[in-house]
């Protein structure tokens, strides 16, 4: 479940994230992400059928939520993310266990 292909540090460079709001904007435009997508200061990612917000870094796409967890405690979760409201696209490090696969 850990990804090893985004370092902590590649991904702070590439992104802020207000952990109070969930949200992640751009510090800068990169490669891999449409231009008017990922212009500094706006919002990064998009919603997609399943209910989740998904962010583009380096051409791989990544969870919001588990960019949270990584973004905040530096290391990936060991095991699923549930939110603690139910709603995937709150997106506050605060709303997020981690839990076994059965919960």
């Amino acid at each position: 479940m850990a990804n090893t292909e985004l370092s902590h540090q590649e991904l702070l460079n590439v992104l802020d994230y207000d952990s109070e709001a969930g949200v992640f904007s751009w510090r800068e435009r990169h490669a891999g992400t449409p231009r008017y997508f990922s212009k500094r200061g706006f919002e990064a990612g998009s919603v997609k059928p399943d209910g989740k917000r998904y962010i583009r870094v380096h051409r791989k796409m990544y969870a919001a939520h588990r960019l949270a967890w990584f973004y905040v405690y530096g290391k990936w979760p060991t095991s699923y993310l549930v939110p603690l409201d139910g709603d995937y696209l709150n997106v506050c490090v605060s709303n997020f266990e981690e839990a076994s696969p059965s919960k």
